[in-house]
């Protein structure tokens, strides 16, 4: 995942009445004019991934919570330049990025090409090398310029040992080449087995706009963990889930890291642990984990059960005594109302710039009645950013 995966104080004037959690819209439903949205100093990126288009088509976009959009991914080719197809069939790629960019300056929202993603660190490593660095600069740049993008996200992950100093010249160079661009980084959540690698992220402080946390999809199956929440907004010191949201915030806040620059994830989607597992803290005892969209969640698992609440992770989820279909769940851990609202009251508290959301496709609800089918993001967009 990329996270997916940020801060730019976009210093936006309030349009209107202050206290207005949303841009007034049309009769359509769209943003009435071209008005940046009433964030105040706040923003809420949304990262769009073009493999999945169809599952939320570009008309239905809720432009009216968001600050900005990050359209995933464009991947390095490898050397010098980047991979511009989306990861969609030929042709494809280019006019839907056309189109996105289009529909979002019509809203007032700032767009930005997410560059790299999960499992692409060596291809961003060769990229960003001393080697060929320039020229990648060189097409990165032109990349943005061709299609109207207002920024880039350089989601370099993970940022191994080592990584920082590179990475810091590639943004160092895109900012020369870029001037006024926007540029974030997104981060992993620290494990706390190990010790927070701070000093990275330290040192991307001075050349970027945003730094968010990916704190979404972080259970996972790793020797000696046991089940786990998938956001959990606070841990809970357990070596066997050594994750949580608060763990990684207090590390980087602890190090100097300004809030201002410093954001969260939610995740629109959920966790789906196999048989044995049923709940959390549970050995796993060969479960396996897959993702399954929000969507899909609200359709097929949450009428089948109870939804249960962890009071002390503060997220929600469900438990199956039996494998239920369509992807044999026994365990999900996803978000909803009450855990968004929780984690956009947490990064209010701690003064923080922003949240991110991975993925709007997939918190995207179809069958949802009128003005309810992006229900997750206006949530977290009416709790946190107003």
């Amino acid at each position: 995942m990329g996270a997916a995966s940020l801060v730019l104080l976009i210093g936006a004037l309030l349009i209107g009445c202050a206290s207005a959690s949303r841009r007034e819209l049309g009769a359509d439903g769209d943003a009435a004019g071209a008005d940046a949205p009433l964030a105040g100093d706040r923003w809420l990126v949304g990262y769009y991934t073009g493999y999945d288009n169809w599952e939320l088509p570009v008309a239905a976009i809720d432009w009216a919570s968001l600050t900005h959009l990050a359209v995933a991914f464009y991947p390095p080719d490898g050397s010098d330049g980047l991979d511009e197809s989306l990861a969609l069939p030929p042709g494809d790629g280019p006019a839907l990025a056309h189109e996105l960019v289009a529909a979002a300056h019509a809203r007032g929202v700032k767009v930005i090409a997410s560059i790299g993603g999960a499992a692409r660190r060596s291809s961003l490593a060769v990229a960003a090398s001393s080697a060929h660095r320039a020229a990648f600069v060189a097409s990165v740049a032109a990349f943005v310029a061709s299609y109207g993008y207002d920024g880039i996200d350089i989601d370099w992950e993970p940022i191994e040992s080592g990584d920082a100093a590179t990475l810091v010249a590639l943004v160092g160079d895109l900012r020369t080449a870029l001037p006024g661009a926007s540029i974030s980084v997104p981060l992993l959540p620290f494990n706390m087995n190990d010790t927070p690698d701070t000093a990275s992220v330290a040192m991307l402080v001075p050349v970027v706009d945003r730094l968010a946390v990916m704190s979404y999809g972080m259970s996972g199956t790793d020797t000696g963990w046991d089940s786990w929440h998938s956001s959990p907004l606070h841990w809970n010191q357990n070596d066997d889930t050594p994750v949580g949201i608060d763990a990684t915030v207090d590390a980087l806040l602890a190090a100097g890291i300004p809030a201002a620059k410093l954001g969260i994830g939610a995740g629109f989607f959920g966790q789906c642990y196999t048989k044995p597992v049923d709940k959390p803290l549970q050995s796993l005892s060969g479960s396996t984990i897959s993702i399954v969209d929000y969507s899909v969640i609200s359709a097929s698992y949450l009428p089948a059960t109870t939804r249960q609440w962890d009071s002390d992770a503060l997220v929600p989820y469900l438990a199956f005594s039996s494998p239920h279909a369509p992807d044999d769940c026994t365990y999900i851990t996803y978000e909803d109302d009450q855990s968004l609202t929780a984690k956009a009251s947490y990064a209010r508290a701690k003064g923080l710039g922003g949240m991110i959301v991975w993925t709007l496709n997939q918190g995207y609800v179809a069958s949802a009645p009128a003005g309810q089918a992006n229900h997750l993001q206006d949530v977290l967009w009416t709790s946190f950013v107003p």
